[in-house]
């Protein structure tokens, strides 16, 4: 949501309105998380496995000082 406030023009009212809506339903998540198994939340992306360890050496382009 930091992020979101930054880059979006939604102030920081709107920022914590969306936080307090979003609150429930990730906690309802929460709870579904914790008695998934694998077989339920596992999967297989090689492409986006590969991107993710090329991104981890890039240089920071957003909210640099």
């Amino acid at each position: 949501m930091s992020v979101a406030v930054r880059l979006i023009p939604i102030g920081q009212s709107d920022g914590l309105a969306i936080m307090a809506a979003l609150e429930r339903p990730v906690s309802e998540m929460a709870v579904l998380c914790q008695h998934a198994t694998l077989d339920d939340i596992g999967s297989i992306a090689y492409a986006a496995d590969i991107a993710q360890m090329a991104h981890e050496t890039l240089t920071t382009r957003i909210f640099r000082s």
